[in-house]
């Protein structure tokens, strides 16, 4: 994007930088998501040029790369708009005009879905009720919890006094069920455990 010597400059930095060395060899998802972010990026940042050539591939390959973002990370869901008002902005400036920002726009969208859909679908059958993220009402329920003084270990698997699952992290599927029959994020009885030394 911004040539050779940028490249080697990034590469350089990634190579050594210790918090990303430290994120190469982890198992969570934030370096499949920064790679396929990066990809949209890069693929977004194409499509803007809005050329007739290759609008058509860069819209594409970027909604893609978006929609596999968006499977690895639930926040991923807001990025194809972004990149949206940025199409629409850019031929605004440049006078492109609007049947050629609707277009990379609808493009980007459409791929997007084709690979988001399924999950949703998948989602929203298991949950009984739409959704395109499972996260949202675990991340609160694990909040109140560590609001009420418990530690983020106890707030997410979290036992009572009587060895029953409390933390939702212990019962992810039941909180699902849960979620979708009330429409509200279960409330979970809190329990302190407390250790004695022996």
């Amino acid at each position: 994007m911004y040539g050779r010597r940028v490249a080697f400059i990034s590469a350089s930095m990634i190579a050594f930088h210790p918090l990303l060395i430290a994120l190469s060899g982890s198992v969570y998802s934030e370096v499949v998501f920064l790679t396929v972010l990066m990809g949209g990026v890069y693929w977004g940042t194409e499509s803007l040029r809005l050329e007739k050539a290759t609008k058509v591939r860069n819209s594409i390959l970027c909604g893609m790369c978006l929609g596999l973002a968006y499977l690895t990370r639930p926040e991923g869901i807001a990025l194809p708009v972004l990149v949206c008002v940025a199409i629409i902005l850019v031929a605004l400036f440049e006078q492109k005009g609007p049947k050629t920002a609707a277009v990379a726009c609808l493009l980007v969208l459409t791929s997007f879905a084709v690979v988001a859909t399924p999950y949703v679908a998948f989602l929203s059958y298991h949950t009984g009720r739409f959704r395109v993220e499972g996260k949202s009402d675990i991340v609160f329920s694990i909040t109140q919890r560590m609001n009420s003084g418990m530690n983020y270990l106890e707030a997410t698997h979290g036992i009572s006094r009587d060895l029953t699952d409390e933390g939702p992290g212990l019962k992810e599927g039941v909180f699902l069920t849960g979620a979708s029959q009330s429409g509200k994020p279960p409330r979970f009885h809190t329990v302190r455990v407390r250790s004695h030394k022996t």
